[in-house]
């Protein structure tokens, strides 16, 4: 089950309007603390639909942060979100994610 966290997390990088929208919760409805099954179900679905979208926002992210000088510690990076989103997110999706992703970090140099 993913945390509220993630959830937040989610919405934050795909919109939280979207979420909410696939949640079948009015737009001004709080972002729930749990899922039901289906919920969590076309949550994912929505992830696999904005993996794109979930990568460019996982390197500005990485960009921003003073301690990613290079691909192994922004690879390091994304495998931390990965796994920390993987309940929200399907495998064939984080797939396309860390691709996407990869192409960009190499470009840091040091060993993706």
């Amino acid at each position: 089950m993913p945390s509220p966290f993630a959830i937040a997390q989610l919405a934050r990088i795909v919109g939280r309007a979207d979420v909410l929208a696939r949640l079948g919760l009015p737009a001004d409805a709080p972002l729930p603390a749990a899922l039901t099954d289906a919920q969590r179900e076309a949550t994912r679905a929505l992830a696999a639909e904005r993996a794109p979208q979930i990568a460019e926002a996982l390197l500005v992210e990485a960009t921003a942060l003073d301690d990613i000088q290079d691909a192994r510690a922004a690879v390091a990076y994304l495998d931390e979100r990965l796994a920390f989103l993987a309940p929200l997110i399907p495998d064939d999706a984080r797939d396309a994610i860390r691709a996407r992703y990869l192409a960009v970090a190499a470009a840091w140099g040091d060993g993706a």
